[in-house]
């Protein structure tokens, strides 16, 4: 996983650099050990052999007499388990502490094989090593003393030391894996471990309906951005419930008022019925009063069942658009002038601001019209007696816009964001007795976006509202 290259990449190059480490720090202590080895070795062997030595060379000139000299050092061989030999500069062997003839047997041996001062020795058989020191007599090198010895004398301290220095690399690298592997572990949990703890933690809640625990986690990766993708998804079904709840508030508000609604009218038409039949209205006059509140309540009643119908469809998308292109002026004018004659006896004054402009549109005739009624009456309804509603149509470089101005109550900026929403009604309007369903200008909304435009509101509490739309040119 890409999640954990990081840490990989960590440990991979911290262990590359402990093992250069390691392996810089064993070639520089064998090569130390080795030359303090030899020089430890060499110092030892000088210092078991000194005594000796000093015979040799203060009675170099009895060394031949196998009888004069060898009681003078003897004791020291014996005690040492070691054999010396002297040979002078010419090869010849003038002393063997292990050959009383050795002199007289005119042995010649090979100088540069047998003797060397380069501070090392060489290892026999039965752990036996040689060492060769110079025997300088007057100031002068005579010739040289061999010693064997045992090796235990002077290598067993010296192997001890380099073995347990040779092994502190070793212990360097363990060291190292252990702490990499500590570091790993540290980043990997604070990095990886805890976000998924906390992710875990948070979809537990969410299952118990909590959705306000919030993941904090800023780590570029691919689980900081999973928990900021999951933080967000928290949000947005957060925000979702809230809008189902308000829904289905407004719903159950919606179903009383609708049941009121519905109820309203259709009793006042079942009274004014009962009282046709009972002959209460008596003249001509009274008859066409209780005909005209008949005729009112049911097209009132209509309207109500129609938005539900149309809302029906609408959420089912069954709403269906049928565009047609046509000129905006005579389509306008069209729609407006029963409008403007409906106006002609209202309390309410409406006009018509402006030139409406020429140009082609493609437009569902009968959904835009259902549009400019709705929000005209939506006006009519908010706006008290002696207001005015204006009605503007602009044209603009790809749309012509549409709005209609009304000197009514308004709208409050705590309800303007839910104005479009189904059921939705003010809180300023809620406990008033205004007809409707809280449907139409959630319908007009999805008219006109299906036309490709957009709708919105204008509006400020007691200034009045100004509804605005667009239709898109040909």
């Amino acid at each position: 996983m890409e999640i954990m290259k990081k840490p990989l990449r960590l440990l991979a190059i911290y262990l590359l650099f402990s093992l250069i480490v390691l392996t810089a720090s064993y070639l520089l202590l064998s090569n130390i050990l080795v030359n303090q080895n030899s020089m430890y070795t060499f110092n030892q062997a000088r210092l078991l052999t000194n005594g000796i030595m000093n015979e040799a060379e203060n009675n170099y000139h009895n060394v031949s007499d196998f009888d004069l000299f060898a009681p003078r050092i003897l004791s020291d061989i014996d005690e040492m388990n070691a054999r010396l030999e002297i040979i002078d500069n010419w090869g010849r062997l003038v002393f063997d502490s292990e050959n009383e003839l050795a002199y007289d047997s005119h042995i010649i041996l090979d100088i540069k094989s047998q003797v060397h001062y380069d501070a090392s020795f060489s290892t026999l058989e039965d752990g036996l090593v040689r060492f060769a020191f110079p025997l300088v007599v007057g100031g002068h090198l005579e010739a040289s003393a061999v010693f064997t010895l045992p090796q235990h004398l002077v290598l067993n301290q010296s192997e001890f030391h380099m073995k347990a220095l040779l092994l502190l690399p070793v212990f360097i690298l363990l060291a190292a894996v252990f702490f990499a592997a500590l570091i790993l572990y540290r980043r990997v949990n604070r990095l990886y471990h805890l976000p998924i703890q906390r992710l875990n933690t948070a979809v537990n809640e969410i299952s118990r309906g909590n959705l306000e625990g919030q993941i904090n986690y800023l780590e570029d990766n691919e689980l900081g951005k999973f928990c900021r993708s999951f933080d967000i998804m928290r949000l947005e079904l957060k925000d979702s419930l809230e809008r189902q709840s308000r829904y289905e508030k407004s719903r159950r508000e919606l179903v009383t008022k609708i049941s009121h609604d519905l109820r309203t009218p259709i009793a006042s038409i079942k009274a004014y019925v009962e009282g046709l039949k009972k002959g209460v209205a008596k003249d001509p006059s009274m008859v066409d009063k209780y005909l005209s509140v008949i005729d009112k309540k049911t097209d009132s009643l209509v309207s109500l069942i129609d938005d539900l119908f149309q809302h029906s469809l609408q959420e089912l998308g069954q709403l269906r658009i049928n565009k047609q292109e046509l000129y905006s002026k005579k389509f306008l004018e069209d729609i407006l002038e029963p409008i403007i004659v409906q106006f002609d006896n209202s309390p309410v004054s409406f006009c018509i601001e402006g030139e409406i402009p020429d140009v082609l549109i493609n437009v569902d005739e009968s959904r835009i019209e259902q549009v400019i009624i709705n929000l005209v009456q939506n006006a009519n309804k908010y706006t008290s007696e002696g207001g005015n509603i204006t009605f503007t149509a602009e044209n603009q470089e790809e749309f012509i816009k549409i709005s209609i101005k009304d000197t009514g109550f308004g709208v409050s900026q705590e309800d303007l964001p839910h104005i479009f929403d189904s059921f939705y009604r003010g809180q300023k309007f809620r406990n008033r007795d205004f007809e409707g369903s809280g449907l139409g200008l959630s319908i007009c909304k999805y008219i006109i976006e299906q036309h490709g435009g957009s709708i919105w509101v204008e509006s400020r509490l007691n200034e009045g509202s100004t509804f605005c739309f667009t239709l898109s040119k040909v």
